[in-house]
């Protein structure tokens, strides 16, 4: 009984009209926030703004990472800084930087440059430390035999009374 009461409410005329004028407008409203500044390739790449900027910023900036390409990511900072002051925090997105926002021009370069930088130095750090134990490793090659047998002697002495 209810089954049918509910169905009987539901398929009326004006009940099904609402709902389609209610869906059209939702699906306009979506269109026009995805189609805003870089929207359409939002919306048909399946990319949001940060990824987007990403590419740009990698074919820019991609293949070996070197301290100049770090210097140049710096001083592309220092602009999205300097932006970011003139514009502050803003709602709509402007021309003329990667993300739409200074604020996130800004998120964006640094976390780059912190990887580029990490990147840098790990390779440094790495080797630095493989030639320390190398050099650690020669150190001790004639001790090892030496090492062994002070060892043993000093587990065969028995335990001390207290």
């Amino acid at each position: 009984m209810l089954k049918y009461e509910l169905k009987k409410y539901i398929l009326k005329p004006s009940v099904i009209i609402c709902l389609a004028v209610l869906l059209l407008v939702n699906l306009v409203k979506v269109l026009e926030i995805y189609c805003q500044g870089s929207g359409r390739q939002i919306l048909f790449s399946g990319k949001g703004r940060i990824e987007i900027s990403k590419d740009v910023l990698y074919e820019k900036y991609g293949g070996e990472i070197t301290q100049e390409k770090i210097e140049s990511l710096k001083a592309e900072l220092a602009v999205a800084e300097q932006k970011l002051e003139e514009y502050g925090i803003i709602e709509e997105p402007i021309e003329n930087t990667y993300t739409g926002y200074p604020y996130g021009d800004v998120n964006l370069i640094k976390d780059i440059i912190s990887s580029y930088e990490y990147a840098l130095l790990y390779t440094n750090t790495s080797n630095e430390l493989s030639d320390r134990a190398a050099e650690k490793a020669a150190f001790y090659e004639g001790r090892k035999e030496k090492a062994s047998c002070t060892n043993i002697a000093l587990k065969a002495e028995p335990p001390t009374a207290i």
